[in-house]
Order: structure tokens, then C-alpha cells, then sequence
């Protein structure tokens, strides 16, 4: 059975992308993405696989920057859960960029 709400559609896009399924038809799954978050993840997670000049791609990245401020206004709301967490229950948070080894090309 298959799940369809918006992380499982999003590690689906994830996984598709692994597997060398054609981007085009995992573009289209991401826009049916009702989550604005999930959906700007699987934008920047087709966005290497598409030519930087193609029409495709620029939609793309429209479509991920569309709902930039809604995601920063979840960014802030997990932020402020963290910190209002019980210290015993805090895990570590990344402190800089060189804790991530991410490479997007």
C-alpha cells in the first residue's frame, strides 16, 4: 500500500531520482505535493537534473522559491519548539554549514 501524504511523496521523488527514473515525470509529482516544505525539498532535489537554461528548469525554481517564505516560517517554528524543549530531550542542532557534507551541482 501506498502512502500519499507529502514526506512519503517526497522520499518517492528522492527515490525515483536514485533509481534514474525520467525527471520529467517525477516533476510532475512533485507539483501534486500539497505540503508548500516537502514540495520546495523535491524542487531542489530535481533542480541538478535539469539543464540550467531550460525552460523546465527556471519553472523549477520559480516553483521552489514560490513558497520561500512559508518555509523559513516553519524553519522558525521548529527553531522555537527546539528551544523550548526539555534540555534532556534536546539533540544537537548544527552549529555550521561544515557539519553538513552536501554538494549540490
Amino acid at each position: 500500500m501506498s502512502k500519499n501524504h507529502s514526506p512519503s511523496l517526497m522520499r518517492k521523488i528522492r527515490r525515483g531520482l536514485k533509481e534514474g527514473r525520467n525527471p520529467d515525470d517525477l516533476f510532475a509529482n512533485a507539483k501534486s505535493i500539497s505540503d508548500y516544505y516537502y514540495r520546495s525539498l523535491s524542487f531542489y532535489l530535481l533542480a541538478p537534473h535539469f539543464s540550467s537554461k531550460s525552460k523546465q528548469y527556471k519553472q523549477l525554481i520559480n516553483l521552489a522559491n514560490s513558497d520561500i517564505d512559508k518555509v523559513f516560517i516553519k524553519g522558525e517554528k521548529t527553531l522555537f519548539t527546539y528551544k523550548n524543549l526539555h534540555k534532556s530531550k534536546q539533540g544537537n542542532i548544527l552549529q555550521n554549514k561544515d557539519d553538513i557534507d552536501l554538494v549540490l551541482s
